[in-house]
């Protein structure tokens, strides 16, 4: 299986296990047990191809720790929006303000350039993502909490984007 394959496959996997674990988020009742539960089979997911893979640089564990650290306040920020908001409400408030956010956060820190066509349909995305929660009631505490979980996201996404650079 050449390197493209298997990061397809395991990106494909990763995609698979996200909507899981969401699905088994919103039905639970202890939703900080779901996450766990989720994590934990990621990281059963994650090990094989991790010990597979042999040692890693120290810049690389870095930002793995890193990584690890902004996801771990994710998952506890994203349950508590969770337990404040209806998940239908804070979802799109939490996943609407990342690709505009991702893309802004990839051009200024990580010099990528994007066409006129691709802002466009970025903004477009965020927009459509976002007005999904528009005029649902939630709280500011809720709204603040959805807001920091997609900040959170972007922030391991982009250690995880430098990562793999």
């Amino acid at each position: 299986m050449t390197s493209q394959a298997l990061g397809m496959s395991l990106a494909f996997a990763s995609a698979f296990v996200t909507a899981f674990s969401h699905a088994l988020l919103k039905l639970g009742d202890d939703k900080l047990a779901m996450r766990v539960w989720s994590c934990l089979l990621c990281g059963a997911v994650a090990l094989p191809v991790a010990l597979w893979a042999g040692p890693l640089p120290t810049r690389l564990l870095m930002l793995i720790a890193a990584f690890g650290v902004l996801g771990g306040i994710y998952q506890v920020v994203l349950v508590r929006s969770y337990q404040l908001s209806d998940f239908s409400t804070a979802y799109p408030v939490a996943r609407g303000m990342v690709p505009l956010a991702m893309a802004l956060g990839g051009v200024v820190l990580l010099g990528d350039r994007l066409t006129l066509f691709e802002t466009i349909g970025i903004f477009a995305v965020t927009l459509g993502v976002a007005a999904m929660a528009l005029g649902k009631g939630m709280s500011r505490s809720g709204w603040g909490l959805a807001i920091l979980a997609g900040v959170t996201t972007v922030g391991y996404s982009l250690i995880g984007a430098t990562g793999i650079r």
